[in-house]
């Protein structure tokens, strides 16, 4: 949800218009539970703006600590209930991960970035792309959510049969 802005809506009301409350929570405990991971959405009642943390993560990249920094915000949200949406607390996590407190609330307030960071999730919209994760095999948003190792699989050996068969090889990226 990049353009919460300041608002902080509850995670349930989010929900709503695109999934059955019951579905959504059960998707994902089931796929925490099966990362180790044990959910309890009480800890985090509100949904807050992501745009401030996604900007954060694609400046990570250049520096080679974003999935290190996804997983610490991931963990924040999810397990600590911190709000990530906030300047202080995304800097005060991004500290661990090659980053000054100062150059992180600068990048997260700037203007400039949070633009950077809207194009390229408009960008990955216009592909289709929803939800995360969701991999996109030759070109095809085929697989969302948290698919078993089998599933994943089964999808892109599918896509590698039709592509072969077509001499199609666009490839494979997620988001």
């Amino acid at each position: 949800m990049p353009e919460r802005g300041s608002q902080n809506l509850r995670s349930a009301l989010v929900s709503l218009p695109r999934y059955r409350p019951t579905d959504c929570i059960r998707g994902s405990r089931s796929c925490c539970s099966d990362s180790g991971l044990a959910l309890n959405l009480s800890k985090q009642p509100f949904a807050y703006s992501t745009l401030p943390a996604h900007t954060l993560i694609r400046l990570a990249q250049e520096r080679g600590t974003s999935h290190s920094l996804c997983v610490a915000i991931t963990s924040a949200y999810f397990l600590e209930g911190r709000n990530t949406g906030d300047p202080d607390v995304l800097a005060e996590i991004a500290t661990h991960h090659d980053f000054s407190f100062d150059e992180t609330k600068h990048a997260v307030e700037s203007p400039v970035e949070l633009e950077k960071t809207r194009y390229e999730i408009d960008a990955v919209v216009a592909k289709g792309i929803r939800s995360v994760p969701q991999f996109v095999i030759q070109g095809s948003a085929t697989v969302k959510g948290c698919p078993s190792e089998q599933e994943l699989i089964g999808s892109i050996r599918d896509a590698v049969s039709v592509s072969s068969e077509t001499g199609c090889a666009e490839g494979l990226y997620s988001r």
